[in-house]
């Protein structure tokens, strides 16, 4: 019989809030602890910052152009369900569950889990839906095409929360297993995810006053590309103060070390239950975000660090434990638990084994790793990025088409973004001199032959992945995701400006007590 394992799987978590990972500030006791018995993979990225997309890409061992599910509204090709990761250890004998978020690209019927158990929060991501629970909230939401809410506190206590009522749910799972078959449990906790607003007493353990600002804040909207900037004016992330970046970047700390907490409790039951020798314990994320590096919150269009780069930690017994700085990509992890289980993974898969790295983590794995972003209402092909020990490329093209597809009465046709010589239709970071992204060489031209050399790198990649999408069909009105919806029909939406050149106040809205 194979081993059990134990996925913790969290959403928007990036790689660089835990006290192992030398953060100076967030508190994470319990990872901390997960990381000292683990082989923590300190550069991990995901295919794409986006949650359906990375989710299907984890789950088949292949890129999303490969498996079909490019962005939140587009399932994966026909078939692709039957080669996944819990089909496939289902198919071995393993049993198979999942609570908390799902997310995938196909429907739970096909998705190989025996059990799927849904979890709810009356604090959605923009706000609470019943009203004597908005009056007991504070928060602040920034009002653009998509709502967010930057920083607050919930109405919500922690054995209410998402986190706290998803590790419940994992731990009743946990507690009927019988030892007579190998499981294999996903608890995904939709956590730290907007609302950006952690329950007391998290969300008073961080001040905002002792926050510095990113190295990358205010860094330049200018310097990115056209479909970064459009977000960015959408989203009104220039309404943003550095208070409400400070208050922000607190409050998604205290986000992380409840979630730290809750681990702690899916750990203990593992030793409760005797099970801690016999499982594999996986702790990730779907995707990371920014806190206000760049001026932005969240993801969306943009491929930097924050938003691509995951914890990745794997631990077990006969595993060893260290940390590898190897470039790996997080569907690496799909061969690997195959691998784990005694199981060979199908010859589609594009992730490979991270077996070479557990025996020996300073052993070369990857040269480069890619990722794409896809926005089916603005673009006819996707977004992608190549990133290297030290250099980064990401390629946006065809941005002078944006601007065409905009509906007439949009509050950003005609703003000067979109004009032929403003254009910016790619970003070139030197990342050893320049880490936070700032600089963005291709503006300059002082990339030497680097450019050229990641451009062929970007080429062999996408013939290598051979796109099996007509890209063509997944842009409106076949596939269009809400948010998208939202984006598109800015100039109708509350607070957006009719006109850039004029815009209105915008309305800070902070909920408090009345």
């Amino acid at each position: 019989m194979g081993p059990n394992f134990l996925m913790i799987y969290c959403d928007e978590l990036r790689a660089d809030v835990f006290g192992h990972a030398g953060h100076p500030r967030v508190r994470t006791p319990r990872l901390d602890e997960l990381a000292a018995s683990s082989m923590v993979f300190d550069r991990c990225y995901v295919p794409c910052p986006i949650c359906m997309p990375s989710r299907s890409a984890l789950a088949t061992g292949r890129y999303p152009r490969s498996n079909g599910c490019v962005d939140n509204a587009t399932p994966s090709l026909a078939g692709e369900s039957s080669r996944s990761l819990c089909r496939l250890l289902a198919d071995a004998g393993w049993r198979t569950e999942n609570v908390g978020k799902y997310h995938l690209g196909w429907p739970v019927s096909e998705s190989g889990f025996s059990h799927h158990e849904p979890v709810h929060s009356p604090f959605g991501p923009f706000g609470p839906s019943d009203p004597a629970l908005r009056r007991r909230a504070q928060y602040k939401r920034l009002e653009g095409d998509l709502p967010i809410i930057v920083w607050g506190t919930s109405p919500l206590s922690p054995e209410e929360s998402y986190a706290a009522l998803t590790v419940d749910a994992g731990l009743r799972r946990l507690s009927q297993y019988s030892g007579s078959e190998p499981f294999f449990l996903r608890v995904a906790i939709n956590m730290p995810h907007t609302p950006y607003a952690p329950p007391r007493p998290y969300s008073e353990w961080y001040d905002p006053a002792d926050e510095p600002l990113p190295d990358s804040y205010g860094d330049g909207i200018e310097s990115k590309p056209t479909l970064v900037q459009l977000f960015y004016a959408s989203r009104r992330y220039a309404d943003l103060t550095p208070d409400d970046v400070r208050r922000s970047r607190c409050s998604y700390y205290g986000l992380v070390s409840y979630i730290d907490h809750e681990v702690g409790r899916l750990l203990d039951a593992l030793d409760d239950h005797g099970m801690w020798d016999d499982t594999i314990v996986v702790f990730t994320a779907d995707h990371g975000t920014c806190v206000g590096e760049h001026g932005w919150i969240e993801k969306w269009a943009q491929l930097w660090e924050e938003t691509c780069r995951v914890p990745l930690m794997v631990s077990g017994s006969g595993l060893p434990s260290g940390r590898s700085q190897a470039l790996v990509q997080q569907m690496d992890l799909m061969p690997t638990i195959l691998r784990l289980a005694g199981q060979d993974p199908p010859d589609a898969v594009q992730g490979r084994s991270l077996e070479p790295i557990f025996a020996d983590p300073t052993s070369p794995f990857r040269e480069a790793v890619f990722a794409e972003t896809f926005v089916p209402a603005l673009m006819t092909e996707p977004a992608v990025s190549v990133r290297t020990n030290d250099w980064k490329l990401t390629r946006y093209p065809k941005m002078a088409d944006i601007e065409a597809r905009l509906p007439g009465d949009h509050p950003y046709r005609g703003h000067p973004m979109f004009d032929p010589e403003n254009l910016v239709e790619g970003e070139l970071y030197d990342l050893a001199t320049d880490p936070s992204e700032t600089r963005n060489l291709l503006l300059t031209g002082a990339s030497g032959g680097v450019c050229e050399t990641l451009d062929c790198a970007l080429d062999k990649w996408q013939d290598v992945c051979e796109p099996a999408l007509d890209w063509s069909r997944l842009t409106p009105p076949a596939n269009f995701h809400w948010s998208q919806q939202r984006l598109m029909e800015g100039a109708t939406l509350r607070n957006v400006a009719k006109s850039w050149a004029e815009p209105p106040q915008v309305v800070r809205r902070t909920r408090t007590d009345r």
